[in-house]
């Protein structure tokens, strides 16, 4: 065994496919243009030979390293494999500038946690995946005093603070896909953005999710309504990071937990 790790490359897409449905999660597997567009150039695997039998993925957000996916085959689990793509991308986050990383692991993973937890990082948040109905979602107590709008290029500083995320991330989730529309919840007095998220339509899903109050979560679901290809979807998924009363406030209003996950983190 002679395990190494690479940039992904083109005809890897067969091996990422394979993997990717080892997450364990609902999400529908990108086809190729997306792969070789998107997520190709944020790859790296680990191979033995010339056969893959790992991929992680991984972007920057200014100072801050981000690890989406982590993926191992399950014949080459408990070799090592995850440890070693995730010391290269630590290498490669450090010569990029960043100071510290950040991973989602599912809550019941705990193989997954002893190896982040091997590699430095700790508890930072717990986060919930969930699934709500555009019905459920419209029927949620909403304020038609709020104003729904796009973020747009000059207001990503705003967002940023507004909601606590890094200041590189704003102008990232909006170049994810064509796809991805930011959207924001206003008071009309100007006094800034109430809630955010960035809300891809073909998914469907909104991460981040964040609002000042859990009884904002109406007015922002409807703001990611007006985008919604309701011809094709009948819910959204969204992800709430580390504020448990809006959390609640969908669960209490029709939204199902997928799973719950940590928020686990580390200085580089």
């Amino acid at each position: 065994m002679t395990l190494g790790t690479r940039g992904a490359v083109s005809a890897d897409y067969g091996a990422f496919v394979k993997l990717f449905g080892e997450l364990g999660i609902p999400d529908p597997v990108p086809d190729r243009d997306y792969y070789v567009a998107k997520l190709m150039p944020e790859m790296i695997v680990a191979h033995d030979g010339a056969t893959v039998v790992g991929y992680a993925t991984w972007r920057t957000y200014g100072t801050t390293a981000h690890i989406p996916n982590v993926s191992v085959d399950p014949a080459w689990r408990g070799r090592r494999v995850g440890q070693l793509l995730l010391e290269r991308i630590r290498e490669l986050a450090k010569a990029a500038g960043c100071t510290r990383w950040y991973r989602n692991v599912k809550a019941d993973n705990a193989p997954a946690i002893r190896l982040y937890e091997r590699c430095g990082f700790v508890t930072d948040k717990e986060s919930w995946a969930m699934s709500i109905s555009w019905r459920d979602a419209l029927a949620l107590p909403f304020d038609p005093g709020l104003a729904e709008t796009v973020v747009r290029p000059d207001d990503d500083a705003e967002v940023a603070a507004r909601f606590g995320l890094e200041a590189a991330r704003v102008p990232v989730l909006r170049a994810r896909s064509d796809t991805t529309v930011l959207v924001a919840v206003h008071a009309p007095d100007g006094g800034g953005p109430v809630a955010f998220a960035a809300f891809d339509t073909s998914f469907p899903g909104a991460y981040p999710f964040k609002t000042l109050r859990p009884d904002l979560a109406g007015n922002l679901l409807r703001a990611c309504h007006a985008y919604a290809e309701l011809d094709r979807h009948d819910s959204i998924r969204l992800t709430v990071e580390g504020d448990r009363a809006l959390y609640e406030t969908l669960a209490a209003g029709g939204a199902t937990l997928m799973f719950a996950l940590f928020q686990l983190a580390s200085p580089l």
